[in-house]
């Protein structure tokens, strides 16, 4: 995480404060500098959409080791405050979030978990009540799941980013690509995906800057798809990909995609691509980022 820059860029921001924590708790910590480092982790966790509210749950456990360290009455009202600002956050976020509506519309409650909900239960309550943790370890393993064909079928491309090969799930993707808009304001950013269930969007969108998302022609994103993620090596399998042996909807197609970013980024259309003989790729001076689904690259 720290040596590919991505502890600047959620959900691998918070998402490692958030394990870091869980480790430090695993070693039954009883020191007040302890438990205050723990608790400066999760509040750093919370900035991971992904998994709130699981940081603030965890973080009551942790204030409540807190209170029960405080040397004075004042210092037991502050952790006492704190527990229910924690609690009433916590709460909050569930009813705004689709984990509450996917637990009343069963249909759309579909995730693969690492860790069983009554595994978890016992975790907490081995941190609220100072238990050593030792009797939990290897418990919290899902033998009803093969761990290895878990889905992450998503993978986020750019320039200077090598890790087109890396797979996400569908919310760790666009929490990145969401967290790379605000450090990259003068980038273009698109999401690629194809649904085949009613109950769930499909994506074909770009933005620049702070203009909010615009839904544009499917193969355009594909063209970027495909150079981006270094898919195709030449023109000739670039045009098979977009438009089979259409030669002529291909041009038109690419064409048009010059255009329109020429206009959405205010670039030079002829700047964009860069071609030579039979092989293409897009400028090193025009920053764009995308959030794909990865199936939408294996079909024609």
């Amino acid at each position: 995480i720290v040596s590919t820059k991505l502890c600047q860029i959620e959900p691998w921001s918070g998402l490692t404060a958030y394990r870091l924590a869980h480790l430090l708790l695993r070693k039954n910590p009883q020191r007040k500098n302890e438990w205050e480092k723990i608790h400066e982790l999760l509040n750093q966790s919370c900035t991971c959409k992904s998994i709130t509210p699981l940081p603030l749950i965890y973080k009551l456990a942790v204030i409540f080791r807190l209170k029960s360290l405080a040397a004075t009455d004042e210092e037991m009202e502050l952790y006492e405050s704190r527990i229910n600002q924690a609690f009433q956050e916590a709460i909050k976020i569930f009813l705004s979030t689709s984990l509450f509506s996917s637990h009343i519309n069963s249909a759309n409650f579909q995730t693969d978990k690492l860790q069983h909900e009554y595994f978890n239960m016992l975790e907490l309550a081995s941190y609220f009540l100072g238990l050593n943790y030792n009797q939990l370890e290897g418990l919290g393993v899902r033998f009803d799941k093969d761990l290895f064909k878990i889905s992450f079928p998503w993978i986020i491309v750019g320039h200077h980013l090598q890790r087109s090969q890396l797979r996400y799930s569908e919310k760790f993707a666009l929490e990145e690509l969401e967290s790379r808009m605000n450090l990259f304001p003068n980038a273009i950013f698109f999401r690629l995906s194809k649904s085949m269930r009613a109950n769930k969007p499909s994506y074909c969108h770009w933005k620049y800057g702070n203009n909010g998302w615009e839904t544009v022609n499917m193969d355009w994103l594909k063209i970027l798809a495909y150079i981006l993620s270094n898919r195709v090596k030449t023109i000739d399998e670039l045009k098979f990909k977009i438009t089979g042996a259409n030669h002529d909807r291909f041009r038109v197609t690419k064409m048009r995609l010059k255009d329109q970013l020429a206009e959405l980024a205010n670039i030079e259309r002829d700047n964009i691509f860069i071609e030579h003989h039979n092989s293409i790729s897009i400028s090193p001076d025009i920053q764009i980022f995308g959030a794909i689904e990865e199936k939408i690259l294996m079909t024609q």
